[in-house]
């Protein structure tokens, strides 16, 4: 295992605006990085946890394997976004875009509450307790994705397919789900 190198909030920025990307394995657990524009940054195998990125900008970054648990994305853009094997438990994830994003990841008891994750390939994640309250998944890939215990009330899951889904006790009031595939 690669040991994590910490960084300051303060620093990322400096070397980002400098022109550096990579920043695989930083440690910016507890920063506030909130409404930061980090475009096409990597953080694979980074530790986010409990992260203020509240309205940044991750549009095309690299997160996967990184740990976002218990950190603050709302109305954050990680469109486009690589997420494979990256943990969202207990994320705050309210409002945020998800769109076209590669996330067999851990959504976990997260808050997802009007995100948009249409047009995103979440084969193999787990929603898992999480809440999904008006949730955009409209043409979502959806193979073996998992939603135990989750909140699905009104969450548009129009073109998509939930073949193979496990859907144990999970809420799907009031839910749109015209031209769904099962």
């Amino acid at each position: 295992m690669t040991e994590k190198i910490k960084i300051t909030a303060k620093e990322l920025l400096q070397r980002y605006a400098q022109g550096e990307r990579n920043f695989k394995d930083a440690d910016l657990s507890n920063e506030d990085l909130a409404g930061a524009n980090l475009e096409d940054i990597s953080l694979a195998f980074a530790n986010l946890s409990s992260t203020n990125l509240s309205g940044t900008n991750l549009k095309n970054a690299d997160l996967s394997f990184a740990n976002l648990d218990h950190s603050d994305l709302e109305n954050a853009n990680l469109s486009h976004a690589d997420l494979r094997g990256a943990s969202f438990a207990h994320t705050n994830l309210k409002r945020a875009n998800l769109s076209y994003t590669k996330a067999d990841a851990d959504f976990r008891s997260a808050n997802l509450i009007g995100a948009n994750l249409s047009g995103a390939d979440l084969s193999f994640a787990s929603f898992n307790y999480a809440d999904l309250m008006n949730a955009n998944l409209r043409n979502a890939k959806l193979f073996i994705t998992y939603f135990i215990g989750a909140d699905l009330t009104n969450a548009d899951f129009r073109g998509t397919n939930l073949q193979k889904e496990d859907l144990e006790d999970e809420n799907f009031e009031d839910a749109e789900l015209t031209s769904i595939k099962i």
